[in-house]
């Protein structure tokens, strides 16, 4: 068995380190998307809109 220069070592760790490294944002993100909540879109209303049904909410107690 031959020795390797360890520059061809350091390769195969950069490999298998960008492997896990990959490896674990996949799991970060799976988790990230099981855990997702979609957030309803709201609509503006407008001041006079909100003034109307402010005052008619405040009428009814």
């Amino acid at each position: 068995m031959e020795a390797l220069p360890a520059f061809l070592l350091d390769r195969g760790l950069e490999e298998k380190a960008k492997e896990l490294t990959s490896k674990i944002k996949q799991q970060r993100q799976e988790k990230a998307a099981k855990y997702s909540v979609p957030i309803a879109k709201v609509e503006g209303i407008s001041e006079k809109d909100w003034e109307e049904k402010n005052q008619a909410l405040e009428a009814v107690c």
